[in-house]
Order: C-alpha cells, then sequence, then structure tokens
C-alpha cells in the first residue's frame, strides 16, 4: 500500500468516525512518551527512543496530517498514541503487520 493510500484511509475512516489501524515502519528514530495512567500526567510519562526500522501500529490521523504512532502490536488493536510522526517518516505501509 502507498502512504498516499494509507493516509487516503485513515481520513475517510475519521470523516466517518471508524476506526482505521495500520502498520508502518519507522525510518529514523522516533521519541515515544508513555504514561503510566497516573497523575499528575506530566510527572509520569516515560520517553523511550524507538530505533529506526521499529513496526508501528499508526491509529490516527491530524487536520495537520501527522500520524499518531505506538509500538505496542495490541490485539485488538487499540486507539491511543505515543508519538506525532509526519507521515514521510515511515515505510512499508500495510493493513497488518
Amino acid at each position: 500500500m502507498t502512504k498516499e493510500e494509507a493516509l487516503r484511509q485513515l481520513r475517510e475512516a475519521q470523516e466517518r468516525q471508524e476506526r482505521r489501524f495500520l502498520y508502518a515502519t519507522t525510518t529514523e528514530a522516533v521519541e515515544m512518551r508513555i504514561w503510566n495512567g497516573k497523575e499528575p500526567i506530566e510527572q509520569n510519562i516515560e520517553k523511550r527512543v524507538i530505533p529506526a526500522g521499529t513496526r508501528v501500529l499508526v491509529n490516527a490521523i491530524s487536520k495537520t496530517g501527522s500520524v499518531g504512532i505506538r509500538n505496542e502490536h495490541l490485539f485488538p488493536p487499540s486507539v491511543g498514541y505515543y508519538a506525532l510522526v509526519l507521515p514521510e517518516k515511515l515505510t512499508n505501509w500495510k493493513d497488518s503487520v
């Protein structure tokens, strides 16, 4: 699947208020911000860098075109992301891992 097709699918699902989950591979290191669920939020966020070549779940698209990713592959996939990245920083888009 091309990047353009993946982004189109994410946008269309968002317009229908449906969830759409795709998978992609990072082309560079990405800093993830993982909240442990405790308050206050800013004091309970773990920062973790994932290396280039990591397979990630893409589960959100913003109005500005960035996409939300997480590096945990839960089944079934879930909402919530650990980082927002530009789609250009991802490759190898697919429907499954």
